[in-house]
């Protein structure tokens, strides 16, 4: 994992650099920026286009599937676990596998991705793993404490250290999300309103709720 890790960093890097010398970077913040870069470059590039293009749908297909398989696995433990109902541990007859997770997980993902903006939900995402990764950072904390007995054939180096820079790192980039700059104040208050302009306006940045580190509710704000 580490070293697919390592590798992922590399080819991020490496593909960051060669579109901010193609093109500057405040040219970037857009939904297709690999093809912002490509027109730069050029008519010389124009085959690579329809390659990059059909990269991006196979990696974004493939991701999809592979997030909603995950997550329904992650709904088949926690209901073993009793923090799902039972129904979410109930295997298909025929094909062995958590039907009812797989249908939730289809159904909502598909009922979200048809009423909000695309942009909006992108940021959600972002926050979402955010989070999530603070989750993992902050278990290995209260696991220690909690459980020291339990198995642990890979420990985090530095222990605690580590693992409370880790979250406070991620809550850092995920405020950044959440709290837009220069943009209005956020209040649960306007979630209602927010979310009526997300569905009928696609174009209008409006507000979704979302819980940041402290368990607060929070609304993003149209920039």
């Amino acid at each position: 994992i580490l070293a697919a890790l390592a590798i992922c960093t590399v080819l991020y890097i490496a593909m960051a650099l060669v579109m901010t010398g193609l093109v500057p970077y405040s040219r970037l913040n857009v939904a297709d920026p690999i093809m912002v870069a490509l027109d730069a470059a050029g008519p010389q590039l124009t085959w690579v286009k329809p390659i990059v293009s059909a990269g991006a749908i196979v990696g974004l297909a493939s991701t999809i599937l592979v997030t909603l398989y995950g997550q329904t696995r992650i709904f088949y433990t926690m209901s073993q676990d009793g923090a799902l109902p039972p129904v979410f541990s109930k295997l298909h007859a025929r094909y062995g596998t958590p039907a009812q997770g797989i249908l939730s997980a289809g159904i909502a993902c598909a009922v979200i991705a048809a009423l909000f903006p695309r942009d909006l939900l992108g940021e959600l995402v972002s926050i979402g793993t955010l989070l999530a990764c603070s989750a993992v950072c902050l278990a290995v904390v209260v696991l220690r404490i909690r459980s020291p007995e339990l198995p642990r054939p890979f420990r985090v180096p530095c222990g605690p250290a580590v693992a409370i820079l880790g979250a406070a790192g991620i809550e850092a980039g995920s405020i950044t999300l959440v709290i837009p700059p220069g943009g209005p104040p956020l209040s649960a208050a306007s979630l209602p309103e927010g979310m009526v302009r997300a569905v009928h306006d696609p174009d209008d940045r409006a507000g979704l709720a979302c819980f940041d580190a402290q368990g607060l509710l929070r609304l993003h704000g149209g920039r």
